[in-house]
């Protein structure tokens, strides 16, 4: 088969799980395939060095931006519509089998030869309250509409495809789970001999608990840190060894250890590469794993390939992954998660009893499994053949890709009849066209949003004016104002002085009155004699 990879979104260091997915699923399947499949890769000027698998049946096909910025959700509607149109050309050119897009987003979206993609959760339809919205505004428009326009959708449980078959009314035909699994790194050998670099790194004892996790509000870290609080009142003070980035305030986490009074547990790793993981889990009594969503829950099988014990969340995907291998709690109970990790932490035998349970279970996943079964749905895919992926179409969507609202019932139609001068071409030629005649109405949307801003700044202009107006008017009120203050200073000053020369002229009269009636009452006594 040719295969088409769409990877344009892939942001290194960005993507999280799903570049992990790519990074590991890709390789195994070139390998498997042989030379029974090749790889066509859709790259962008953000990660086409970074995509890089060494030798394999794959080449990389650039797809420029022509400098239209940063990303796909912070480019225009006719800039988005260029990449689109730079990438179904190089597609169409490369007469492909399949086209699959692992990156949660089929794009282009209406297309004529089997189509995939990956959905690894919708936790928006959950906890909206979790995304920016952008964000969500995002995964709104996106989701759901490449749900029911790709010919298949694979998801990474079988929790993830319910959600998908329930919230998004999919035929159940359609959607494929296929799990996902650690690297090859994380093993119980590899793990027991990591461990004492890791531990003099770090500085470390064994027998702390161990979550690995961004503060994404979904990964109910705070949560966590009241169940420390439980514990300590119980007796036992683990230390909690928290790695991942600081998503959330840190410094809010530590207020919030602070108010609890476990502070002094906490030990945050920041950012760990990748190569320190096993021996952490390994030095651990056990992984705690208090998430609110997941679609899969990758460090589950990491810590349990490693021989660290796992007590998790009852919710979601956590109880399909982990199966017996663990303690499970209610993750919206501080006091659920307290008993589990007590339970844990007191008794040594059901640690033991768990670790070897947990490398039983973390055998039942692989990266290798995962390409088989990928293929096989590759396959099964490809056998469908052509068929039209219907009326889904919003307004605001023109043709988009490969997908041609010419083609017929059958699903064969000008796109796929092909030739040099044939109706595939007329068919590209309407579509450029159509994209372009778009592309000048954005700009003469964006003309007039110009022209409306220089009519608001010169109005902007003219109140300044009147405002500057106003305040030379209240200026000269204000001047005057203080004129006539200090005329009626003055006048009060001249008052004051007034006053004081009639107390000075009163006293001196007095000073007379005073005399003279001593005068008078001398005279009479000396009569009197």
């Amino acid at each position: 088969m040719r295969i088409g990879v769409n990877l344009f979104p892939l942001r290194p260091q960005v993507a999280g799980g799903l570049e992990f997915y790519v990074r590991n699923l890709l390789p195994e399947m070139f390998e498997l395939g042989g030379s029974d499949h090749f790889y066509y890769l859709i790259t962008a000027p953000w990660n086409d060095k970074e995509v890089d698998f060494g030798r394999g049946p794959y080449k990389k096909i650039f797809v420029d931006t022509h400098s239209f910025g940063s990303g796909v959700m912070d480019r225009s509607g006719a800039q988005l519509r260029r990449s689109r149109w730079d990438i179904y050309r190089r597609a169409k050119e490369l007469n492909l089998d399949l086209w699959f897009c692992p990156m949660r987003d089929l794009d282009p979206k209406y297309i004529d030869i089997p189509s995939l993609v990956t959905v690894p959760d919708i936790q928006h339809e959950f906890y909206p309250q979790f995304f920016t919205p952008d964000e969500l505004r995002h995964r709104e428009q996106t989701v759901k509409e490449s749900c029911q326009l790709a010919t298949c959708v694979i998801t990474i449980s079988e929790y993830s495809r319910k959600t998908l078959l329930e919230r998004h009314g999919l035929d159940p035909g359609k959607v494929h789970s296929v799990y996902l699994a650690a690297g090859r790194e994380y093993n119980l050998q590899g793990a027991r001999e990591a461990w004492p670099s890791v531990a003099e790194r770090y500085g470390l004892k064994e027998g702390y608990l161990f979550y690995p996790a961004n503060t994404w509000p979904h990964k109910n870290h705070e949560m966590l840190l009241t169940a420390l609080q439980r514990l300590k009142k119980r007796g036992l003070t683990p230390t909690l060894v928290f790695t991942g980035a600081q998503i959330a305030s840190m410094e809010r986490m530590k207020e919030t250890a602070a108010q609890l009074g476990c502070e002094g547990q906490l030990l945050h790793l920041d950012y760990v590469d990748q190569r320190f993981f096993p021996g952490l889990y390994f030095g651990a009594a056990c992984l705690v794993f208090p998430s609110l969503f997941e679609g899969f829950g990758m460090p589950l099988v990491e810590a349990m390939a490693c021989g660290c014990p796992v007590a998790c969340s009852d919710v979601c995907s956590i109880p399909e992954v982990v199966g017996e291998a663990s303690v499970l709690f209610d993750p919206r109970s501080p006091d659920s998660i307290a008993d589990a990790l007590d339970i844990l932490l007191r008794s040594e035998s059901l640690r033991q009893e768990l670790v070897a349970k947990g490398l039983r279970q973390a055998a039942l996943f692989s990266w290798e499994k995962a390409a088989r079964e990928t293929l096989a749905i590759f396959e099964t895919v490809r056998q469908q053949g052509r068929r039209r992926v219907g009326s889904f179409v919003h307004p605001h969507e023109v043709v988009e890709g490969f997908f041609s609202a010419s083609c017929d019932d059958s699903g064969t139609g000008a796109a796929a009849q092909g030739g040099p001068g044939g109706p595939s071409d007329m068919m590209a030629t309407q579509e450029l066209e159509r994209l372009l005649e778009e592309s000048e109405a954005d700009c003469a949307v964006r003309v007039r949003e110009i022209q409306e801003l220089e009519e608001l700044l010169k109005e902007s202009e003219a109140d300044r004016a009147a405002r500057l107006e106003e305040m030379e008017r209240l200026g000269k009120q204000l001047a005057e104002s203080e004129a006539d203050r200090a005329a009626r200073l003055e006048v009060i000053h001249r008052l004051e002085a007034r006053v004081r020369e009639l107390e000075t002229v009163r006293n001196h009269i007095m000073v007379r009155l005073l005399i003279k009636l001593n005068l008078v009452r001398e005279s009479k006594h000396i009569g009197s004699q």
